[in-house]
C-alpha cells in the first residue's frame, strides 16, 4: 500500500510540475486602429532623454525594453537610473530585454539565462520599485513559433518552446535554479529597421518603406489591424529623424498611438503601477538628464561588439520579419492557438491515462 501511495504522489507531482503554461505571446494590438511604440536596447544617456522630450511633446506613451548593461549600465550609472525614473513618472513603461542583450538560446545553453532574466528584473525593481512582466527576447529568438518561421522562410530553433515555457513559469522543470517567472513575450508586427539608417545611404524613407510592408493601406487598415512597432532609442538618427517621421506616417494612416499595456490588454508589472511612488515619488531627481557628459565607460556611447554581432547575424531575420503581410500574421495567430490547444489536449489525455493506471493499482 505504501508503494502505491508513493507512486500516486510522485506521478501527481510530475504531472503538476510538467503541466506548465507557456508565456503569452503578443505581436499586435488587440484593438483595431491602435499602435504601440516600443524601443529596444536602451537606455542611452545621450539619446533616450532627447526621445523622452519628443514623446512628451507629442503626448505619446511608449514602452522601453531595456538591457542592464549594453549602451549603459543601470547598476552603476546615476544618470541612467534617473532616466528610468523619468520614464515611469512620465507614463511610459519598462520591460525586460535581458541584462546583457544575449540571445536566449545562447544564454540557455551556457547557463546564463537565469542571470540575464533575474539580474535585470532585480535591477529594475531596485530603481523604480516595479517588477516588469513584459519581456522581449533579443532578436525575437525564443518568441517565433515554428509555423511563423515557415511563413517568413526562416529556420526554427526547437529550443523556442523551452524558452517560452521558462518565461511562462515552468523554469524549474528545466533547471532547479531557474525561477518561476510570469512574463508576457512581446514581439512586433511592424519593423522600422531604424538600426540600419545612417542618414545618408539609408534614411527615414527606407525606414518608412520597411514599416509600410506591414502597415500600408494595400495590406492593412485601421478598421481591422493594430500594430506593435519596433524602434531603437540608442541611435542618434533614429531618435532625431526616424521617430518623428514614423509618428507622422502612423498618424497619417489613421492609427492612434497608445501604451502597450492598452494595446494588448495586460498589466506591465507584477505590482500595481503606483508602487513606484513609494520609492521615487512624483518629483524629478534634480538631475538634468539632457546635460550628461559621457563617462570613460565606452558602453554608454559606443555600439558594443555584442550588438554589432547580433545585428549582423540577424539582418536576414529582420528583413524577412519586415515583409510579413497581414495574412501571415493571421495565420501565425491561428497556428499559435491551435498549437497550445493540442498541447493541452495531449496533457489531459496523459493525465487521465496515468490516473486510471494508479486507480487500477489500488483496486
Amino acid at each position: 500500500m505504501f508503494k502505491k501511495i508513493l507512486k500516486f504522489l510522485l506521478l501527481s507531482s510530475y504531472l503538476y510540475t510538467s503541466y506548465g503554461k507557456a508565456a503569452n505571446i503578443f505581436y499586435e494590438c488587440k484593438n483595431p486602429g491602435e499602435v504601440a511604440l516600443t524601443f529596444d536596447d536602451g537606455p542611452n544617456a545621450l539619446y533616450t532623454p532627447i526621445l523622452l522630450d519628443y514623446l512628451k511633446k507629442e503626448n505619446i506613451k511608449a514602452t522601453f525594453f531595456i538591457n542592464g548593461k549594453n549602451y549603459s549600465n543601470i547598476e552603476e550609472s546615476p544618470e541612467v537610473q534617473a532616466i528610468l525614473r523619468r520614464q515611469i513618472r512620465e507614463g511610459h513603461d519598462i520591460g525586460s530585454h535581458t541584462f546583457f542583450h544575449k540571445s536566449c538560446f545562447t544564454a540557455y545553453d551556457d547557463g546564463t539565462l537565469k542571470e540575464n532574466i533575474e539580474r535585470l528584473e532585480q535591477g529594475i525593481k531596485n530603481i523604480i520599485n516595479l517588477t516588469p512582466r513584459f519581456f522581449r527576447p533579443p532578436a525575437g529568438e525564443g518568441g517565433f513559433s515554428e509555423e511563423y518561421c515557415k511563413k517568413i522562410e526562416s529556420d526554427y530553433n526547437p529550443k523556442t518552446e523551452i524558452i517560452q515555457n521558462i518565461l511562462g513559469g515552468d523554469g524549474p522543470k528545466y533547471n532547479d535554479e531557474l525561477g518561476i517567472y510570469d512574463y508576457d513575450i512581446i514581439l512586433w508586427n511592424g519593423d522600422t529597421e531604424d538600426w540600419k539608417c545612417d542618414g545618408k545611404t539609408i534614411n527615414t524613407k527606407d525606414s518608412i518603406r520597411s514599416l509600410s510592408y506591414s502597415m500600408s493601406p494595400e495590406v492593412s487598415d485601421p478598421s481591422t489591424n493594430g500594430f506593435i512597432v519596433l524602434i531603437h532609442d540608442v541611435h542618434e538618427y533614429s531618435v532625431t529623424d526616424v521617430v518623428p517621421e514614423i509618428v507622422k506616417y502612423i498618424r497619417g494612416l489613421g492609427y492612434k498611438l497608445v501604451p502597450l499595456s492598452q494595446c494588448i490588454g495586460r498589466k506591465p508589472y507584477k505590482e500595481e503601477r503606483d508602487a513606484y511612488k513609494e520609492k521615487i515619488g512624483d518629483s524629478d531627481d534634480g538631475l538634468d538628464v539632457n546635460s550628461f557628459v559621457p563617462s570613460n565607460d565606452t558602453t554608454t556611447t559606443t555600439t558594443p561588439e555584442s550588438i554589432k554581432t547580433t545585428d549582423d547575424n540577424n539582418t536576414d531575420q529582420r528583413n524577412k520579419n519586415a515583409t510579413v503581410k497581414a495574412s501571415s500574421k493571421a495565420a501565425y495567430d491561428d497556428a499559435e492557438s491551435n498549437s497550445y490547444k493540442l498541447i493541452d489536449i495531449t496533457r489531459s489525455c496523459v493525465f487521465i491515462f496515468v490516473m486510471m493506471t494508479v486507480f487500477y493499482d489500488f483496486i
